[in-house]
């Protein structure tokens, strides 16, 4: 298999924990300054929390909840990511890397739908009590 990368003391050496850390943050701060559907799930998960404090969950679904919005962001950020690779590996149009991209904006579809319907699930006994 062929590198890009010819020096092997370059391809083994890893960064530092807290390098490798602060590349996440920045790769996260980026798309929240960048990315508009990720900036709206941020404010969803900010609806979320506060939720799940106004009607006091139970941990078992706010447990439910949150792993729900970080299955939603991580998504986001993993189409983020094939989109800005896609773009990167072919600029012009193309129909094959335009389904790439849908495929990927499918799995944030689904994550967010099934969020969806697990929220019904854990607030509607919530929200039954105020009404």
């Amino acid at each position: 298999m062929r590198y890009l990368c010819t020096k092997p003391s370059l391809m083994s050496k890893k960064p530092i924990w807290y390098k490798s850390l602060k590349y996440a943050v920045n790769g996260v701060w980026w798309v929240l300054k960048k990315e508009r559907n990720f900036q709206i799930e941020v404010f969803f998960v900010f609806i979320n929390l506060l939720l799940m404090f106004f009607f006091d969950v139970s941990r078992l679904d706010a447990v439910a909840i949150v792993f729900c919005c970080a299955l939603v962001l991580s998504a986001e950020l993993m189409n983020t990511a094939v989109e800005k690779l896609c773009d990167f590996v072919h600029p012009q149009y193309h129909a094959s890397i335009g389904l790439v991209k849908d495929i990927a904006a499918a799995a944030v579809l689904c994550a967010a739908m099934m969020s969806i319907v697990v929220g019904i699930i854990v607030y509607f006994p919530y929200i039954k009590q105020y009404f």
